[in-house]
């Protein structure tokens, strides 16, 4: 079961956008996974690299 999303804080200008769901129900398809991917600006990629061991 796919709940929709809530919306926490939207910025005036729309350039940054925050959503909240239920991460343990969300079951996304691979054309999910990867839209997901594609939609993190690189200097979070970069960011979120240096977390990842």
């Amino acid at each position: 079961m796919v709940f929709p999303a809530k919306r926490l804080c939207v910025v005036p200008s729309m350039e940054g956008v925050r959503w909240a769901f239920s991460c343990g129900t969300w079951l996304p398809s691979r054309a999910e996974w990867l839209l997901a991917m594609r939609s993190i600006q690189p200097e979070e990629k970069e960011r979120i690299g240096k977390l990842v061991v």
